[in-house]
């Protein structure tokens, strides 16, 4: 890099600022080398601006700090920063990160994956009047980690425990049910009524499915509410659900 165009290299190795994102300011084009320049500057760290070969650059719609709300997620438990963020503001204009509207859009929309969402109590007190340039505290809890069963019948109407449908779901209806099971508030460490699984199937348009089985043909899966296969009328797992379903082969 180069901080007058034409001049002799300030920068050789720039591998530790691969991840800063820079801002264009002005550009020029060799006219024998026919290659274009551009100057550009760094916000996180301003002596790494210059001019630089356009062509070594990679377009981004990251938002630089400055111009934006910085969000840093901490995990309550190991209060460790677990993914850093930073979102469009208005330099004019607050943002309340609290509201139920910007809760959704702006802090649980970009949350690491793995979190529950967080709630108004979670976010930092300055996150109720942010603008451009502030960083925002969010706190988050670990999300449940459900391993759930969806069990098949066998020709005999009898549990067949080697089959487990869960892994023929797509990926869009695995997070449906976890979607549903966090909805619900399924409790970790409890048994799981049959009520509530019932409830979180439907809710989580799992009620039928059509699947590909390893033989390739297409099957159905229908989900049986009437039929108990524990004594307890509850499923004995920790926070592992289980669902009975028939299995026919599509025509």
């Amino acid at each position: 890099m180069y901080t007058v165009y034409g001049s002799g290299r300030v920068i050789t190795d720039s591998t530790k600022y691969a991840n800063d994102v820079l801002t264009i300011t002005k550009q020029g084009t060799r006219t024998r080398e026919g290659d274009q320049w551009v100057y550009v500057t760094d916000e996180a760290n301003p002596s790494v601006s210059g001019w630089i070969l356009k062509s070594g650059l990679t377009k981004t719609s990251d938002v630089p700090a400055s111009q934006g709300i910085t969000i840093k997620y901490y995990d309550k438990k190991t209060n460790e920063v677990v993914k850093t963020v930073v979102i469009k503001a208005d330099k004019d204009k607050t943002v309340d990160l609290t509201s139920e509207a910007n809760l959704a859009s702006d802090v649980n929309a970009n949350k690491p994956a793995g979190y529950a969402d967080a709630t108004a109590s979670d976010v930092a007190s300055n996150g109720k009047a942010a603008k451009a340039g502030d960083s925002v505290n969010v706190y988050l809890t670990a999300a449940i980690q459900y391993n759930v069963t969806l069990y098949a019948n066998n020709p005999a109407g009898e549990v067949a425990v080697i089959t487990n449908l869960y892994s023929y779901l797509s990926q869009t209806q695995k997070d449906a049910l976890v979607k549903a099971l966090q909805d619900n508030k399924a409790p970790e460490g409890s048994d799981l009524t049959t009520d509530m699984i019932n409830k979180v199937i439907s809710e989580a348009g799992l009620d039928s499915f059509t699947f590909t089985g390893k033989d390739g043909n297409t099957y159905t899966a229908t989900y049986n509410k009437s039929v108990q296969f524990v004594s307890s009328n509850t499923v004995t797992t920790t926070a592992k659900p289980n669902a009975l379903y028939t299995i026919t082969m599509s025509k």
